[in-house]
């Protein structure tokens, strides 16, 4: 009998176990590492190489590692021939059934320039939880990761938002949370933490990407000659199916003009933050001079809002929304345009007042 409990009990000591191997989290792992002696690195998870001759600035898809126990994850030279190879090992615990992005980031060696706002640039891993394979409403999701060691903090705005700040003050290590942008090409205008000493502009293609999501991370050295002729820094996107896709550069603003430019066009922008709590920003675009309304209503169809009901001249409008007075919930946001060179314009989006 005594044997039988003893059994009974090994037993379930091993179901519990079993139960809790498997458990799973998914995890993009990013390698962004400018160090050169990093350009090629091999991963491995509890002791078994997982990934192999893992360049820089590559990623992979999310991949199911176990959750609810401790997960070491090593990094080592390219070709390595075992766990022993490893420089670097971290112990993790992931959370089952969430979703991770991991960036390989830092410097193995010295010889490099120092952190301009004295953070420590040593080899490690940086962790975004909560991570996303797809946007919670309309647009793009995405969020924005400072990678270069040698750069200082900075603010990144949305030109065609009317220079929206959708980045501030971020320094190295810094992981902002998720940002809704419009599925269409955006300039993203590089500035100092001070918001007005201009760094440098890159293109964000996020045309045909509705309903996606992306990693957006900095990476290289601002000055590739003080830090051993390393990579040059730049902007890139990671997707979450392991694409790395690299931001080109833009021409920078020359004047608040050629910011507020007269579009061609009408057209109706997703608001951003979407989803948001309790204030939102939405923008449209006039080509001439227009008789406008922007109203905003419930899922039935009801009228919550009327922002504007006006005249406006042509150019970028932008019009903020405090919805603290209602339900978190789904609503709609409808301009109607009526230009005095006999156009008209209308057009609807969703957003999500989620409190």
């Amino acid at each position: 009998m005594r044997k039988t409990i003893y059994f009974i009990i090994a037993f379930l000591l091993f179901a519990s176990q079993s139960i809790i191997y498997s458990q799973t989290a998914k995890v993009q792992v990013i390698h962004n590492s400018s160090d050169v002696l990093a350009g090629m690195v091999d991963i491995y998870v509890d002791g078994s190489k997982a990934i192999d001759d893992f360049g820089f600035r590559k990623a992979t898809s999310f991949i199911d590692l176990p959750a609810g126990v401790t997960v070491n994850i090593g990094v080592a030279p390219g070709n390595s021939t075992s766990v022993t190879d490893t420089l670097k090992n971290f112990p993790v615990v992931l959370a089952a059934d969430e979703k991770y992005v991991v960036f390989a980031n830092g410097l193995l060696t010295d010889g490099y320039a120092a952190n301009p706002d004295g953070r420590n640039t040593a080899f490690t891993l940086f962790v975004k939880d909560m991570a996303r394979d797809a946007a919670v409403g309309t647009g793009v999701d995405l969020f924005v990761e400072h990678g270069s060691t040698d750069a200082p903090g900075v603010d990144v705005k949305v030109r065609e938002l009317s220079s929206a700040t959708i980045v501030n003050d971020a320094k190295y290590g810094d992981i902002t949370g998720y940002i809704n942008a419009p599925a269409q090409n955006i300039t993203l205008d590089l500035y100092l933490a001070d918001g007005t000493t201009y760094v440098a502009s890159f293109t964000a293609p996020l045309a045909g990407l509705e309903g996606g999501a992306a990693a957006v991370f900095a990476s290289g050295f601002l000055t590739p000659s003080a830090n051993k002729d390393g990579a040059a820094f730049g902007l890139f996107a990671a997707l979450p199916n392991g694409d790395v896709v690299e931001l080109p550069a833009a021409t920078g603003p020359t004047s608040v003009e050629d910011i507020k430019t007269i579009p061609n066009e009408f057209s109706l922008l997703q608001n951003y933050p979407n989803p948001f709590n309790p204030s939102t920003v939405i923008n449209f675009n006039l080509p001439n001079e227009s008789e406008v309304t922007l109203k905003v209503f419930n899922a039935l169809g009801q009228e919550v809002a009327t922002l504007i009901n006006n005249r406006l001249n042509a150019g970028i409008q932008q019009v903020s929304f405090n919805a603290s007075g209602l339900n978190s919930g789904v609503y709609f946001y409808r301009v109607d345009a009526k230009g005095l060179n006999g156009k008209d314009f209308s057009s609807v989006k969703k957003m999500i007042l989620m409190k």
